[in-house]
């Protein structure tokens, strides 16, 4: 079985987690992390078995930042992005679901596009799991 669920431990009020431009999302709270395929040292998961992965991705905006933009990136591409508007909605959240077959080795991972931070603790989770592994050839 592999599945995961991670988030942030916790969240800095109005402003919430502090994110900078491109960067790779490292959610320090997992929740569920079997097999070991996400990495909380770099926020990347790793397809350790060829098949098809589901990945969920919800985040809230805090409520003193400008709009959120996040993407769930499979080996560097864009694969769906998600916003939410924390200053002119605040609490807004945004939220994707993709199904991807992944090759053993490919690795996803969310990365901020645009906005200052994302709420944290129970606000902003991704999580990941295969659905159905390749059949062996």
């Amino acid at each position: 079985m592999l599945a995961f669920t991670v988030r942030f431990s916790a969240d800095n009020g109005l402003t919430g987690i502090p994110i900078a431009s491109g960067q790779t999302l490292k959610f320090d709270n997992i929740i569920t992390n079997y097999g070991n395929a996400y990495d909380a040292r770099t926020g990347v998961f790793t397809a350790p078995i060829p098949g098809l992965y589901s990945f969920f991705l919800v985040a809230m905006s805090p409520n003193e930042t400008s709009p959120l933009y996040l993407a769930i990136v499979k080996n560097g591409v864009q694969l769906d992005m998600i916003f939410s508007n924390g200053r002119s909605d605040p609490e807004d959240q945004g939220s994707t679901q993709i199904t991807i077959r992944l090759a053993a080795g490919e690795m996803v991972w969310v990365q901020q596009v645009s906005g200052e931070g994302v709420k944290g603790s129970n606000w902003t989770v991704f999580t990941g799991y295969l659905l159905v592994a390749d059949k062996p050839s």
